[in-house]
This record gives C-alpha cells, sequence and structure tokens, in this order.
C-alpha cells in the first residue's frame, strides 16, 4: 500500500479578526448613508410644471381668446430668436425674444412675428381684425450654461380690444 501524502494545511480554518466600530461610528455611517438615499429620491421626482394661466401659450400648440364676442385663435409657432439675459448674470441689455405666432380670426389667417421688447425690426405688440397682441415674456428664464429645451418654451400674450 502506498503511504498517504501528507500536507501541512491546517486543521482549522482562521478568519481575521475585525475590529467593532463604536456605536457612534455605526450612527454616522447610518445617517450618512440616509442622506444620500433621501437626496436621491429627490432628484428623482418629476418635476411638475406650473399650470398655464389663459394668455400662457406653450410651444406648437394654440390657444382661444373670446372678446367681446369675438373669437381668435393664437398659436406659438416658433422661437426664432432667445437673446435675453440669463437671470444668473449682470447684463447690460436686458436681450430679446422673437418668436412667430400663427393668428386666426373668424375669416382670415396670419403669421407674425413678434419680440419681447421692441427692436427694430420686430415690434412687440400688432393688431389684427381689431385685436391688440402683445409678446409679454418667455418662459423659462434663462440660466447661464443650461439650455432650454426647445419644447419647453411657452409665450405669454396679451390679447385686447383696443
Amino acid at each position: 500500500m502506498s503511504q498517504a501524502a501528507t500536507t501541512n494545511l491546517p486543521t482549522h480554518a482562521t478568519l481575521p479578526k475585525i475590529k467593532l466600530s463604536s456605536n457612534k461610528q455605526v450612527m454616522k455611517c447610518s445617517v450618512s448613508l440616509l442622506n444620500v438615499v433621501i437626496l436621491l429620491a429627490f432628484m428623482s421626482c418629476k418635476k411638475e410644471p406650473a399650470p398655464l394661466n389663459e394668455n400662457q401659450i406653450p410651444i406648437n400648440k394654440c390657444q382661444a381668446f373670446n372678446r367681446d364676442g369675438k373669437l381668435l385663435t393664437c398659436c406659438l409657432e416658433a422661437v426664432i430668436e432667445d437673446s435675453r439675459c440669463p437671470i444668473d448674470v449682470v447684463c447690460f441689455w436686458q436681450g430679446i425674444a422673437v418668436a412667430r405666432f400663427a393668428v386666426s380670426t373668424q375669416n382670415t389667417d396670419h403669421i407674425i412675428t413678434l419680440a419681447t421688447t421692441k427692436f427694430p425690426p420686430y415690434n412687440s405688440d400688432t393688431t389684427i381684425a381689431g385685436f391688440k397682441i402683445e409678446f409679454i415674456s418667455l418662459s423659462p428664464e434663462r440660466i447661464l450654461n443650461k439650455p432650454i429645451k426647445y419644447n419647453e418654451y411657452v409665450a405669454e400674450v396679451k390679447i385686447t380690444k383696443p
């Protein structure tokens, strides 16, 4: 019979000793982890846009206006220029937003271009079929180094019967 091979393996396994942290360190780590989880939860929440009022028109949408029994429909077709001063920058000029609107009345259709500030060759208002149309503002406000997604644009207009 052959002799069994002998090895120098230990007969029992030894685990490294782990020094247990103090309760204070465990609590600090738990609180930090909890803060990270809460922060991630808030960051993943979907932001709900503020509800629109009757004078606001989202890009590629229309709004109907009834003034003295006469109907006018105004659609924000395009934002042509947005050189407004970002809200987190000090500018020597406020800048300008220029947009194209499709305006329909009972008998006519018009394409108009208006600006938030009268600046040649653009006007900030016009009159069509007895309705005065003013381009008041464009949202959202610009922020330096944060591009605005085109589908986020909303124009605020004022429609009156002069």
